[in-house]
């Protein structure tokens, strides 16, 4: 199942994939966002915190 991914920080879409693509999508967009690069930073780590999670099963 693909998903359309946006950036939790600037709230703009930078694609689609699965979950797990986020990260890299996310990684490729921190040159062109609106956002601070702490917040950036900050929304990667949720998204890494996130995929974590998902594949403990928690």
């Amino acid at each position: 199942m693909s998903f359309k991914i946006v950036c939790a920080a600037c709230n703009t879409q930078i694609g689609h994939g699965e979950v797990a693509d986020a990260e890299q999508l996310g990684i490729e967009h921190a040159p062109h966002c609106t956002a601070t690069e702490e917040e950036h930073a900050k929304a990667l780590t949720d998204i890494k915190f996130r995929n974590i999670v998902q594949g403990l099963g928690l």
